[in-house]
């Protein structure tokens, strides 16, 4: 008889279990569908993009003179063209420079 009672005792566990992990499956089922994946992975990466935006903001702040060295070097750098090109105007050191040509 003690097996039986054992047999029913774990049926009891099962059942109890099994509601339990039902109702839960229904809650997130129906989360999910008030409001899907790809909304929940767009809030969390628009909330992750704004915190580290706010961040660099702090910290540009905190750090103006590095802030606005490193802005200057970057214009300096994708300008670098131009302003060597009027540099060579400038100085006389333009691009008619004589090439070696053979005529031979």
């Amino acid at each position: 008889m003690s097996g039986l009672v054992q047999l029913q005792s774990a049926r009891a566990s099962r059942d109890a279990a099994r509601r339990e992990f039902d109702a839960l499956r229904e809650q997130v089922q129906s989360d999910l569908d008030a409001r899907g994946i790809g909304d929940r992975i767009t809030d969390r990466a628009t909330d992750t993009a704004t915190d580290l935006f706010v961040e660099a903001i702090e910290i540009a702040d905190n750090h103006r003179g590095i802030a606005g060295g490193t802005i200057v070097a970057m214009a300096l750098w994708f300008l670098r063209d131009p302003i060597v090109s009027a540099a060579r105007k400038v100085l006389g050191l333009g691009n008619d420079q004589e090439e070696d040509t053979d005529d031979d």
